[in-house]
């Protein structure tokens, strides 16, 4: 007989344990990961993130990060939402990508926060991680429901 063991878990623990492993070292790095994410992941999800770095960039970083790839983003309203479509991400390599991610992680200090809640939200994102990172994230969360009790 074999028994099946389904565990759930809240999206809010999912997003903390992805912000806890960026910022103690435990999950590869940032632009580590979201280049293994961007390779993986449906474009929908490729948008997501590519609009949560290019909002951490600078107009002027946008103008050179990339050779210039970004730089149709630069006269956009940087604060507001930067929505970019399926099409606009699906034309970005996973070297542009990380390029831009790079910068990102050193410029802006919430963006681990934002991208943990993006790469949180979906089912399609965790499976993008690979199920290496996604089974220290449930150590992470099973340690911290531990030490909670």
């Amino acid at each position: 007989m074999t028994h099946s063991t389904t565990l759930s878990i809240p999206r809010d623990e999912v997003r903390d344990a992805l912000a806890e492993g960026f910022r103690s070292g435990r999950l590869p790095s940032v632009p580590d990961t979201l280049a293994t994410v961007f390779g993986r992941a449906p474009v929908s999800v490729r948008a997501n993130l590519l609009g949560v770095l290019l909002k951490s960039a600078s107009p002027l970083a946008l103008s050179v990060l990339a050779a210039g790839r970004f730089a149709t983003y630069m006269f956009r309203d940087r604060w507001a939402d930067l929505p970019i479509s399926p099409e606009e991400a699906s034309q970005v390599t996973v070297s542009q990508f990380v390029e831009i991610a790079r910068y990102a992680e050193q410029a802006d200090p919430t963006l681990i926060a934002r991208l943990s809640s993006v790469l949180a939200a979906d089912n399609a994102s965790l499976v993008a991680l690979g199920a290496g990172v996604v089974a220290l994230l449930v150590q992470f969360i099973l340690e911290r429901r531990r030490a909670a009790h």
